[in-house]
């Protein structure tokens, strides 16, 4: 992220830091970075729209309360490696468990589809 947001000073490092005959090439290689990192970035962002729209349709269509929240919720979370999915998904399991079990089982299910997909 800071590499991206101080691509300039990155730029400037890379310049007066590098002997004369490796400035050109340095400049590409922070150019790669900042082009893969912001890539990155986005395609993150993007799947995390993916799944809270899908968990937010699913849960609306199961008829489970504030399915925008959790869908939002469940989103916002994923971009946590690893351990974000389970995050989000608790809010959610604990709202279907107040109604019945069936929605838990429900909720469980479609967290694990749309982490699969």
């Amino acid at each position: 992220f800071y590499m991206v947001k101080d691509i300039d000073t990155m730029k400037k490092a890379v310049w007066y830091l590098t002997p004369s005959s490796w400035r050109a090439r340095g400049s590409e290689f922070i150019r790669d970075v900042d082009d893969s990192l912001g890539d990155y970035i986005r395609g993150q962002l993007f799947v995390c729209l993916v799944i809270g729209l899908g968990a937010s349709l699913s849960f609306w269509f199961f008829d489970l309360p504030y399915p925008l929240i959790l869908g939002l919720v469940i989103g916002a979370t994923n971009v946590i490696p690893y351990f974000g999915p389970v995050i989000g998904a608790i809010p959610a399991v604990m709202v279907a468990a107040a109604l019945s079990s069936r929605l838990v089982f429900v909720v469980i299910i479609t967290i694990l589809i749309l982490q699969f997909i």
